[in-house]
């Protein structure tokens, strides 16, 4: 997922004692939305995908669609350092990705995608995953059945066994589990008005450039120019279909590593799976005769993510292979990507998996939400520097404090935090940005520091915090008095509503991070 301001970029559900993840897109509610689960259900059936007998796929507890534990599922009995108990299988065609090996061989040898797909087109991984998504949910051709997600099928053609599975799975996919464009939370797709609501001009800055790089890249690949550069054929997918593929493929992709090589793939169901920090399970590909295919799965979407390696060795018990002669069987040949999970869950709670340590601003850039305490949040101190005392003198003392200072006022602020675990965690983080920022690095530092310094280095963080504070268009009171007018009110079903509420909600985080950070500058002033 990409960092914030780079290229290499590789909703959310609350666990028992987990943090709680807010998502600001939506994949259905009601009765509609039980509809599509079973017939997601019928299709993972129809195409050999297959999902543990404790498994299904239902409403999340705060928002969209989520995998969920129909019945308690006890902790697997199984012996190493990695998850190996499968909860979700696809088959490995059924898998998009142009790096790994088996996945989606019809979409990898489309003409119409050459030009996308070459070594040397210089096309980032989300914008590939976009070409192949839309080839075969939106390509038009053979595999017939159903639509896509509101945007009218493009003309093209397309022949052969895999090129009707491929599409007529991915066709069925994308109607029902991926949302339209104005339910993402991508802010690939967010407008300038909305981009103005987050009060981060850093962030709404990256977004636009993200945006110019794929409008770019639609003009470079689908202008309508035949020959290098740009893809050939009748299929010319518009501005806003490749949008929208692009967002929905960089907020669903997985990463995972192959001979020690990251390769990004957006595997069908599990990408149902919302994010949790540090949930224990595992993803990876696996051979039919078992093993692992890679290097074993990280346990978070996209990639640059860190995470234990899967084992191939767990398999669904109840997992026959597709009948013999079905049109839809083939495709397990080349193996199948899994979700691995060895450990308990309840009934109705929700299987999730890790995004990564991600911020709040990685996290809503990417997928659209925040998340309350974000253990990962981190401070803005690019700007301390103009509060620190300018050091002339040969053999001053560093700009540093203690950091068990530090780690003594965080504590002692979380142990006084009245709205329970996400102010204990936000004064946690708050912690840990100072003293990356500000703490002993070497013994060398620990010696030459005195408690003049400190007390400098305190000041000037302090400081630094409440001129950021001082520059906001509006208080932490009034984002949360707009918050609650807006969920309770009128509004709340309108167009951009989901939008308002995340741009709301990441500046109440960034807010309170910072009171947080206030908070202990004092108590660690105050010796805790």
């Amino acid at each position: 997922m990409r960092e914030i301001g780079l290229r290499a970029r590789a909703a959310a559900a609350r666990r028992r004692g987990a943090v709680r993840a807010v998502a600001s897109a939506d994949a259905g509610a009601g009765a509609g939305a039980s509809a599509a689960d079973a017939a997601l259900l019928r299709l993972a059936s129809d195409f050999g995908a297959r999902l543990h007998p404790g498994l299904t796929i239902g409403p999340g507890l705060h928002h969209g669609r989520a995998l969920v534990c129909a019945a308690p599922l006890p902790a697997a009995d199984t012996a190493g350092p990695a998850p190996r108990r499968a909860l979700v299988r696809v088959p490995l065609d059924l898998v998009l990705s142009d790096s790994l090996p088996g996945c989606s061989p019809a979409a990898r040898a489309a003409p119409e995608l050459a030009p996308l797909l070459a070594p040397g087109s210089g096309a980032a991984w989300e914008l590939r995953l976009a070409g192949l998504l839309l080839w075969a949910a939106r390509g038009g051709g053979g595999g017939g059945g159903g639509g896509g997600s509101g945007v009218e099928l493009g003309g093209g053609g397309g022949g052969g066994a895999r090129v009707g599975r491929e599409r007529s799975f991915w066709r069925r996919y994308a109607w029902l589990a991926l949302p339209p464009a104005e339910r993402q939370g991508s802010l690939l797709l967010w407008g300038e008005e909305e981009l103005r609501e987050l009060q981060d001009e850093a962030l709404a800055a990256a977004a636009r450039r993200w945006r110019a790089e794929v409008c770019s890249a639609h003009t470079q690949f689908f202008g309508g120019r035949k020959g290098p550069g740009g893809c050939g054929g009748g299929w010319r997918p518009s501005l806003d279909e490749w949008l929208w593929a692009t967002a929905a493929v960089e907020s669903r992709a997985f990463g995972v590593k192959v001979d020690g090589s990251e390769q990004q793939c957006l595997p069908p169901f599990l990408d149902l799976a919302n994010h949790a920090p540090g949930a224990p399970t595992a993803h990876g590909p696996a051979r039919c005769g078992g093993g692992d295919g890679g290097d074993g799965g990280s346990s978070s979407k996209g990639s640059g993510s860190s995470g234990s390696s899967g084992s191939g060795g767990g398999r669904l018990s109840d997992a026959p292979e597709a009948a013999a002669g079905s049109h839809h069987a083939g495709g397990a040949g080349a193996g199948w990507f899994e979700l691995r999970s060895d450990a308990a869950y309840g009934a109705g709670e929700e299987v999730a998996i890790s995004y990564g340590e991600k911020s709040n601003s990685e996290l809503l850039e990417q997928y659209g939400f925040v998340l309350e305490g974000n253990p990962h949040d981190r401070l803005d101190l690019s700007g301390l520097d103009a509060f620190l005392p300018q050091q002339t003198a040969p053999g001053a003392a560093p700009q540093r404090m203690p950091r068990a200072a530090l780690a003594a006022a965080a504590a002692a602020a979380a142990a006084r935090a009245g709205e329970g675990p996400a102010e204990a965690a936000r004064a946690r983080a708050a912690a840990a940005s100072l003293a990356a920022r500000l703490g002993w690095r070497d013994a060398r530092e620990y010696r030459a520091s005195t408690p003049a310094s400190a007390a400098a280095c305190l000041a000037a963080a302090e400081a630094c915090l409440r001129a950021q504070a001082s520059g906001w268009a509006t208080s932490e009171a009034e984002d949360a008095a707009a918050l609650a007018a807006l969920l309770l009110g009128s509004q709340g079903g309108l167009p951009g509503a989901a939008r308002r509420a995340a741009a709301l909600r990441f500046r109440l985080e960034r807010k309170r991070l910072v009171a947080a950070g206030l908070e202990v500058l004092r108590l660690c002033g105050a010796g805790g």
